[in-house]
């Protein structure tokens, strides 16, 4: 569809002008003569809006008197379309006096007058718009005719309708096309796929199932404190329970048994000197022998704490270095945001600077018939007083808040500098705390690796002890006989409580071995606890792996629409954070530039591939290109612009040209 002709009356400095239009149409000329307000008029006959998305009807009226109608006609080549503006001006009752009661718009299709709401809807009929988006706050049309909107457009209202054009990726169907994301599934669902949210509920397991082993281990060691007795002793006190048994057996049936206790008693001794003398050198060459053992486990202990020191002081400053470089995110975060504060003031600024200095001031001399004084100077040279104060305060303004932009550019880049530096200190800390940890755990290993000798009798020494107990048990029996009185109960009594000693060690080999037990079923424990947290770290690696997946399918998706040149972001990768933020940033062409940080030419060549992408997908047909400074495009691009829809633009040209003039040409 082409614009073939447009007609306007009395739109702010334009009292009437009629323009054929061909293909490509720029209008040039100096400043303030209504190049910008000729595009302005055609476009907000066909969208409602002026082109910095605002409806401020005040702005486009007349300058030179406000009641007159305003009247933009425009004549496609399928329709005409004509659109007028005016004041209401009212008679106050019992009054001669008139007040603006407010404003009428009208609109006539093919010369019919039609209802406001009839109107914008047979319009967008007639243009191809009409049911193509479902998001209500996205202006379809206005996307499809200026190559800036979509992208100044609200992020959130435009990634809204850029889903809808691409097809959003469910989080399900990641899942789903991605079986090794099974184990995670459930838990992102539960946190309705906030991965931030996930990742901390997988790292706090972590941190439970390392107290956890710790704990166990503590368990283990407060266990493996009761140390078991000997096979020689357990042998010795079992007999010797079973001899007291066997005499209480005896003194109950009332047997006695002659003595000959004195001749064991010298046995007995003789023995025990002589395992005591055995057993005495033995342990002086065991100590011995475990002396360098002991001195060399003290030196590897010595390196050990300096090890630990180390470690310390190596994970300090690594600790450091992250909280410094985060504490300069936030700072550039701060100041990014001011920067964009004061850049969209400067903007402000300057667009209320030019519409205040293109404003027409009230200069018409009112001169007194008789002696020709002019009667309003004062009130004229006060009117331009007023002007000239808001220029010079509008400067001013712009001026601070231009040095203010600076100063702000200025510790941005201050702040990046010292992030590099800083980031520069990020990988030698955490190679140094690395070394730190192989370094403890090496002499770790080495101390666990030395141990003492274990003394271990000799096998003369064994027979002699085993040779002893079996003469104590022997004299211990023949006493009991031999003490034996007529007292039944009493003897049997004193047998029992002789039962105590050798049942202590009883009970003690008891308790080891129920400590044995236990300490299998808490290092089946520590087994479960360990292998929850290689699962954890697992799925902390599979939640990560799912966003990275996710930004891939948005990525495919924003491909098949908008192809390679433009790259769209929809998600924004925390890599720190290890999450996502939804954006909508689009790129200029063939670069990763946003749209917003390209250059003028970049901007306009941008935005018409991606309007152009657009209507492919929805199937619009051409419409009329309208975008204001051209001059920003050389004669080479302006030719190469990838679309044959019909372009309507300005462009400034105060050398070849001293008024306005159409250029206009039937092929780009």
């Amino acid at each position: 569809m082409k614009l073939k002709k447009v007609i306007i009356d009395n739109f702010r400095n334009i009292a009437h002008a009629e323009h054929n239009l061909e293909d490509l149409n720029i209008f040039q000329g100096p400043n303030r003569q209504g190049k910008t307000n000729t595009i302005l008029a055609i476009y907000w006959a066909i969208t409602d809006f002026l082109m910095d998305g605002s409806s401020d009807f005040a702005s486009f009226k007349p300058l030179d008197d406000t009641k007159k109608k305003v009247s933009v006609e425009l004549e496609f080549d399928t329709f005409k379309l004509k659109k007028e503006f005016y004041e209401k001006w009212t008679k106050t009752r019992g009054s001669e006096e008139e007040t603006m009661t407010g404003h009428n718009t009208d609109y006539y299709i093919d010369d019919i007058k039609t209802k406001v709401t009839d109107a914008k809807k047979e319009l967008l009929q007639k243009f191809g718009i009409d049911g193509k988006t479902d998001i209500a706050k996205f202006d379809l049309l206005r996307a499809v005719l200026d190559p800036y909107y979509l992208a100044k457009n609200d992020w959130k209202v435009t990634r809204q309708f850029i889903i809808e054009l691409v097809g959003d990726v469910e989080n399900a169907a990641v899942i789903n096309d991605n079986p090794e994301l099974e184990p995670v599934a459930n838990r992102l669902a539960q946190d309705w796929y906030d991965t931030d949210k996930s990742k901390k509920f997988y790292k706090q397991q972590i941190k439970n199932s390392n107290e956890d082993i710790t704990r166990l281990h503590g368990q283990i060691e407060g266990l493996e404190m009761v140390k078991d007795v000997s096979a020689d002793d357990l042998k010795a006190a079992q007999a010797e329970i079973e001899n007291i048994d066997v005499a209480i057996a005896n003194t109950k049936a009332g047997k006695k048994d002659t003595t000959i206790s004195d001749a064991l008693q010298k046995t007995l001794q003789e023995l025990q000197q002589q395992a005591l003398e055995k057993e005495t050198a033995e342990r002086a060459e065991n100590d011995a022998q475990n002396a360098s053992v002991r001195e060399e486990r003290a030196i590897i202990q010595n390196k050990i704490a300096a090890a630990q020191r180390a470690k310390d002081e190596a994970r300090n400053e690594a600790i450091k270095v992250e909280n410094e470089l985060a504490d300069i995110d936030m700072q550039t975060n701060r100041i990014t945001l001011e920067i964009a504060d004061k850049e969209r003031r400067i903007e402000r600024l300057r667009t209320e600077y030019i519409a205040t200095k293109n404003q027409a001031i009230q200069t018409e001399e009112v001169a007194c018939p008789n002696c020709g004084h002019i009667l309003n100077q004062e009130a004229i040279e006060a009117e331009k007083q007023r002007h000239n104060q808001r220029l010079e305060q509008l400067a001013a303004d712009g001026k601070t808040a231009t040095l203010e932009l600076q100063n702000l550019q200025f510790k941005l880049k201050e702040l990046q500098e010292r992030s590099r530096e800083i980031e520069l200190k990020q990988a030698p800390a955490r190679a140094e705390l690395n070394r730190a940890n192989e370094n403890l755990q090496a002499y770790e290993n080495e101390v666990h690796a030395i141990k003492e000798k274990s003394f271990i009798a000799s096998a003369e020494l064994i027979a002699l002890k085993t040779q002893i107990a079996d003469t104590r048990r022997e004299l211990e029996n023949q006493r009991m006989i031999e003490a034996q009185d007529n007292s039944i109960s009493e003897a049997i009594a004193a047998l029992q409580a002789k039962k105590e000693l050798p049942q202590q060690v009883l009970n003690q080999h008891h308790a080891f071995t129920a400590n044995q037990a236990q300490i299998g079923k808490i290092k089946a424990q520590i087994t479960a606890e360990q292998k929850n947290l290689v699962n954890c770290e697992q799925a902390v690696a599979l939640v990560e792996r799912f966003i990275q997946l996710k930004l891939q399918a948005f990525q495919a998706r924003i491909e098949s629409v908008f192809g390679t040149k433009v790259r769209f972001t929809l998600i924004e990768n925390n890599i720190k954070e290890g999450s996502w933020n939804e954006v909508c940033y689009p790129s200029v062409c063939d670069k990763e530039t946003p749209f917003l940080n390209g250059s003028g030419s970049e901007q306009i060549i941008a935005g018409i591939y991606i309007a152009e992408c657009i209507k492919k997908k929805l199937s619009i047909e051409d419409l009329p290109f309208i975008f204001d400074e051209c001059d920003k495009l050389d004669t080479k691009s302006l030719k190469a612009l990838e679309t044959s829809a019909q372009i309507i633009t300005t462009k400034v040209n105060d050398i070849e040209h001293n008024k306005l003039t159409l250029t206009a040409k039937k092929g780009k």
